[in-house]
């Protein structure tokens, strides 16, 4: 089995491309999954009240493309919007200063403000399984992060207009138990939906952060290893 590995530098990664198979046209998100078998109603958080996030509290975020369209079109997309996260996530690798040539800086977060999990980029659609280890709610990450691609993919492709299907969603995860069955759904995303046959073979998702050590780590996963 070929596994993804990532080049050395930001700049290789983004333009390092692949063959990648058409993607299918499917549902984002399983809801029957996700609130029958994952929701416990005295941690769950209604999916549309975004100031109940709670410092120390993991969370599934998720959302689709309006009209559940493609928002990951080829390898530079997916690519992207993992930079975008690791922009985030690790503000320390991306220290870049004020100049004449370079006036707009995007603000940063502070370091160690989530962690992530667990992730898998879907072509219309993403998850991302996060910790809010401070007081800056996780909705501020998501926005960043959204907002950001939802500017690239648009000039990209030469689209104006909404990317995003609405406001991400969130799904509160109560307990380790909870967290076990929500990792291994976010990771068996592309074998549902017939992209590959083993969640190893697929190269937009954390599962080979975890068990082949085969590329970049965006999750923490010394500090997770428990969910494997």
């Amino acid at each position: 089995m070929r596994l993804f590995k990532w080049p050395n530098n930001v700049e290789d990664r983004l333009l390092h491309s692949t063959e990648f198979r058409n993607c299918l046209d499917f549902l984002c998100y399983n809801f029957r999954f996700n609130y029958l078998l994952c929701r416990r109603p005295s941690s769950t958080m209604n999916n549309r009240d975004y100031k109940n996030f709670t410092q120390g509290e993991i969370y599934h975020t998720y959302n689709r493309g309006v009209g559940k369209m493609d928002i990951f079109r080829d390898t530079q997309d997916y690519l992207y919007f993992l930079l975008l996260i690791k922009h985030d996530l690790f503000p320390a690798e991306f220290k870049v200063k004020r100049s004449k040539l370079n006036p707009y800086v995007k603000k940063q977060l502070p370091a160690d403000s989530f962690d992530l999990i667990g992730y898998c980029l879907m072509p219309n659609h993403f998850h991302l399984l996060i910790r809010q280890n401070q007081n800056i709610k996780i909705g501020v990450l998501i926005k960043k992060i959204t907002t950001s691609y939802a500017i690239y993919f648009n000039k990209k492709y030469e689209r104006v207009g909404t990317l995003f299907q609405g406001r991400f969603k969130a799904v509160h995860v109560g307990d380790n138990r909870q967290l076990k069955v929500v990792f291994d759904y976010i990771h068996n995303n592309p074998v549902r939906s017939e992209l590959v046959q083993h969640p190893a073979g697929y190269f937009y998702s954390s599962y080979n952060e975890y068990y082949n050590k085969k590329q970049q780590e965006l999750c923490k996963i010394r500090k997770y290893d428990f969910l494997k």
